[in-house]
């Protein structure tokens, strides 16, 4: 039996706590890749209130998709439209065996304000130290 995904983990979550959640990545077979909308968004979720963005990935990939994410000029414009950007990263607890979601908030202040300094701004955040 395969390992349920992230991005079913947030799907489940998401559910469990009574929101419309609707998967928005999609597989592209010429490629053989999965494609995010606007370049970082797995799901897309309402509560009523606001409309969210969701990547959603493994425990060990939570800080890479912090960057790609700062790196995507489209998920400020995201945030500038009034939409809210989360990630969420999945790793399974060593002594419960249960799974945990790591969850971060990305705001508009995350981000540089150019594409050149972008490396710089990430690395000075402390996104870079690889360790959760």
């Amino acid at each position: 039996m395969s390992e349920t995904s992230p991005t079913k983990r947030t799907l489940d979550l998401c559910r469990k706590q009574n929101w419309d959640v609707q998967v928005v990545e999609r597989w592209c077979s010429f490629s053989r890749r999965r494609i995010d909308l606007f370049g970082v968004v797995d799901l897309v979720a309402m509560d009523g209130i606001r409309i969210i963005g969701i990547q959603s990935t493994s425990g060990s990939n939570f800080n890479a998709r912090i960057r790609k994410i700062l790196a995507e000029p489209r998920a400020k414009r995201w945030l500038e439209s009034g939409a809210r950007l989360f990630v969420h990263g999945w790793r399974k607890l060593a002594r419960t065996r249960s799974w945990d979601c790591r969850e971060q908030e990305i705001t508009v202040d995350m981000f540089p304000d150019s594409l050149e300094g972008n490396m710089h701004a990430i690395y000075q955040m402390g996104v870079h130290n690889e360790q959760g």
